[in-house]
């Protein structure tokens, strides 16, 4: 209520019309309250780790909203159940988060002509990375030449640590830690492929004890996004929202969880095949322009916070 109160001058000063929020917590409470302080309309994105769970209060916060917006359609089904459909008349879209597909875009006078493999991510079990290390030892053991990358930082970073000390692949594998974006940039375009397999988890990790989870259930990687958006080819798993923006064999390839061996087979494919790595590159880009480029989704975004103005209910 006091944070509403704080917005409340700037707001009106500037003319606010619609108010939209991210994230279905105290975001969203702010925005009630502000709304009514306005007397417009208001929304909000529904991420999936907070629209997939147990929330009593959300029903309400739902209903009373102009529209939701879902990123996946996980997210989107979860929202769908919480609309009174006899009473409401929210609605729910779908709207990706977007990336700047200029930014992140293809440089191929960069790539390595060592067969490089990479993987952006937050070092935590669900994210597979084990797996990943598993396959490259096997792709060691055929002696094959090349290398890999892992970015990020997380928990399980020590624990990688060792297992690519113990397999001997420190020099096939490279723990960067974190790094900024034109670094990463600059690994994107030296790669060949990315890499993803992630997997299910038995709690402890999150806000879901108890219960198989991963981190890709809240969501699509923001990662594999971009990655899609430089051309690159992704390996990944058929785990949560994965296969929403990867389709096997046509703009990536998609694979069963926790198989190592599996792994490394479709890896040596795909660097063995440039036609295949160039046509699934190709393809990923071609998705991420069609449905995840900022401009597209920002103009969807806009379309509807239009359409909620023209169409405002009094909250």
């Amino acid at each position: 209520f006091m944070k509403a109160g704080y917005f409340y001058a700037n707001a009106k000063s500037r003319g606010v019309q619609h108010l939209h929020a991210h994230f279905s917590g105290r975001t969203v409470d702010v925005a009630i309250f502000l709304s009514q302080f306005l007397n417009v309309g208001f929304s909000f994105t529904g991420h999936s780790n907070d629209v997939t769970g147990n929330y009593p209060l959300l029903q309400n916060k739902i209903n009373l909203a102009s529209f939701v917006v879902a990123e996946n359609e996980r997210a989107l089904e979860a929202i769908k159940s919480y609309i009174l459909s006899d009473t409401s008349t929210v609605s729910a879209h779908i709207v990706h988060p977007g990336v700047n597909t200029e930014y992140f875009k293809p440089n191929m006078e960069s790539q390595s002509n060592v067969p490089t493999l990479i993987a952006v991510t937050r070092l935590v079990e669900s994210k597979g990375l084990d797996d990943l290390v598993r396959a490259c030892s096997v792709l060691r053991d055929k002696e094959l030449q090349f290398h890999c990358n892992i970015i990020g930082d997380g928990p399980v970073y020590d624990q990688l640590e060792n297992q690519i000390l113990n397999g001997r692949l420190e020099e096939y594998i490279t723990l960067h830690g974190a790094l900024t974006s034109v670094d990463i940039v600059q690994l994107l375009a030296e790669a060949w492929i990315f890499v993803l397999p992630c997997v299910r988890i038995l709690g402890g990790q999150g806000d879901h004890p108890g219960k198989f989870v991963s981190v890709v259930e809240d969501g699509i990687p923001s990662s594999i996004v971009e990655a899609m958006s430089v051309g690159l080819p992704v390996v990944t798993t058929d785990v949560g929202s994965l296969p929403e923006i990867v389709e096997h064999s046509v703009n990536g390839i998609v694979i069963s969880e926790r198989d190592p061996d599996g792994l490394s087979e479709v890896l040596l494919q795909l660097i063995d095949d440039s036609s295949l790595r160039h046509r699934l590159g190709s393809k990923a880009r071609e998705t991420i322009i069609a449905d995840f480029d900022t401009v597209v989704c920002s103009s969807v975004l806009g379309s509807l916070m239009s359409t909620a103005i023209n169409n405002r209910r009094v909250v």
